[in-house]
């Protein structure tokens, strides 16, 4: 009995770090697509990130290209933002799609209720706006 909660523990524990930071250096993350402005100072970036025996999880980031190497976690956005394109440096187009949150719930959930409910929603110093809402279901 006492292995099988040692082991609980430490699956816990390693899951609890792989959730607090998200590098493109790790071997868990795999890198779907990224989308810079026109001065490549800001990029939308889409990963999956491997959870063992979970399967892997969508996430997506506005992250300064500077701090591309960091914590991809920093610009953390609701799954259900889907990229269209930038409009200028500091000005994104996207849908919003709630389905897509069910379906992972990796999300950033502070966010869920404005990419929602608005048409323009600011992260950073970058502007998105929501032109469609739709439910991919």
């Amino acid at each position: 009995m006492r292995i099988s909660i040692l082991t609980i523990l430490l699956t816990a524990i390693g899951c609890q770090s792989l959730s607090n930071e998200h590098k493109i250096t790790s071997n868990a993350v795999e890198l779907q697509e990224i989308k810079y402005n026109r001065n490549h100072n800001y990029c939308f970036v889409t990963y999956s990130l491997d959870v063992g025996a979970r399967g892997t999880r969508l996430y997506k980031t506005l992250m300064s290209t500077k701090e591309l190497g960091g914590n991809l976690l920093q610009g953390h956005l609701p799954t259900g933002v889907v990229f269209k394109e930038w409009l200028n440096d500091s000005i994104i187009h996207v849908a919003y799609d709630p389905y897509l949150e069910g379906l992972n719930a990796t999300g950033n959930k502070g966010l869920i209720d404005t990419f929602k409910s608005k048409d323009t929603v600011s992260v950073q110093q970058v502007t998105f706006i929501v032109t469609e809402r739709k439910n991919s279901r």
